[in-house]
């Protein structure tokens, strides 16, 4: 039993990577209206039209 041959074992990459790239996730949204930091002062009466 010493002549025993080593066979290598295959890894299966799928399972050992899933649990990085199956998670949930968050979405924002988007039936509300936002509006972005930058502009959260600024109203919608005081744009101006040429």
């Amino acid at each position: 039993m010493k002549n025993k041959k080593k066979e290598k074992t295959v890894l299966n990459l799928v399972a050992k990577y899933a649990h990085e790239f199956n998670r949930a996730s968050i979405y924002i949204d988007r039936t509300k209206f936002n509006r972005k930091e930058k502009h959260k002062n600024k109203s919608f009466n005081d744009v101006k039209y040429v």
